[in-house]
């Protein structure tokens, strides 16, 4: 029963958002709206995802699990399409501080889900140890020398680190991603 009102009370939460959330008045507010409305959506599953449920919980299963993970980064996805695409070489410095910082932001949600147990947990946090390493080793780097070449106005440099950002490779987190069933997280 306290699970049932639980859920009832964040569902509700979700409505009355949904009434305040200000209606578009035009084409180019569309997207703004359902991005918002979607963003509310999803803090919503998560907040029904936090209640326990009724005779305690061992984890999520490796289904729930690679749930979260693909909302993670799909999320990602959606958030790197709609940054704004630099014009200019001077607007590429702040689009690479953008992008890492939606970078780190997905690698801590990430991180901070809940591992399912037994193998499929190991299995979680190889993925999620792989996708990290992923990022120090060859995201952040690429992004450093992406903003670096922006900075000195070096058109070969920015066109270099940004191959490097397209070439990026995690095949071993993309077959861990891939046997969890996280596939939106696999390149």
């Amino acid at each position: 029963q306290q699970y049932a009102a639980d859920a009832n009370k964040v569902c509700k939460d979700l409505e009355r958002t949904g009434d305040t959330l200000k209606q578009p008045e035009s084409v180019a507010e569309i997207e703004q709206y359902a991005t918002e409305l979607e963003k509310k959506v999803d803090e919503t599953v998560g907040k029904l995802d936090d209640i326990p449920t009724p005779g305690g919980d061992d984890g999520p299963t490796r289904q729930e699990f690679a749930a979260d993970a693909n909302r993670v980064c799909k999320d990602l996805e959606r958030t790197g399409d709609s940054l704004k695409e630099p014009e200019s070489v001077a607007e590429i410095e702040q689009f690479a501080t953008d992008l890492e910082k939606k970078v780190d932001e997905a690698v801590g949600k990430l991180d901070d889900l809940e591992r399912p147990s037994g193998d499929d947990g190991e299995k979680a946090d190889k993925f999620i140890e792989e996708i990290k390493k992923g990022t120090d080793d060859q995201i952040k780097p690429a992004l450093a020398e992406l903003r670096d070449a922006a900075q000195a106005k070096d058109e070969k440099a920015i066109v270099a680190a940004a191959e490097k950002i397209e070439k990026v490779k995690t095949p071993e987190a993309d077959r861990l991603a891939n046997e969890l069933g996280a596939k939106e997280c696999a390149n």
